[in-house]
């Protein structure tokens, strides 16, 4: 009898071990969507400020959006007076963090 109760127990216990192992992968792949997903919008986003559709989000077209425009000379690493998607990126990843 004691055998039989301590077999469930044990099989208690690799259950919920499992579980939550399960749970742990269930996030992960959650996350990883949750990136992608945050880069495509990124994406979509840049193209929906780029107007002339040139490549670069220029000052006047990042007025459209006001974290965009705030945030402009500080994304403009190179300081040519624009945004080439490498440094709109850099945006997505402040948005995408705030500190």
């Amino acid at each position: 009898m004691k055998r039989k109760s301590h077999m469930v127990s044990v099989a208690s216990a690799l259950l919920i071990v499992a579980m939550g192992a399960n749970a742990g992968l269930f996030d992960q792949d959650e996350k990883k969507q949750d990136g992608q997903q945050a880069a495509g919008d990124n994406a979509g986003m840049f193209s929906a400020l780029d107007a002339n559709q040139d490549q670069l989000i220029s000052p006047q077209e990042a007025e459209s959006n006001a974290d965009v425009a705030m945030s402009f000379g500080e994304l403009d690493t190179n300081t040519d007076g624009h945004l080439s998607s490498e440094e709109f990126s850099e945006f997505s990843a402040i948005d995408q963090h705030p500190q």
